[in-house]
C-alpha cells in the first residue's frame, strides 16, 4: 500500500508541473500577443 501511494505521489506531482508547463506557456504566448499588438497595433480591425 505505500508504494501505492508514493507511485500515486509522483503521479499528482508530475500532473502538477505538466499542469504549471502548460500555464508557463500559455502566459509566454499571451506576452507574445500584446507585444505584437503593441508594434503593429491590434490587427483584428480591418
Amino acid at each position: 500500500p505505500e508504494e501505492a501511494a508514493i507511485v500515486q505521489q509522483q503521479r499528482a506531482e508530475q500532473q502538477q508541473q505538466r499542469a504549471e508547463q502548460q500555464q508557463q506557456r500559455a502566459e509566454e504566448a499571451e506576452a507574445l500577443l500584446a507585444r505584437y499588438r503593441e508594434r503593429f497595433g491590434d490587427f483584428s480591425e480591418e
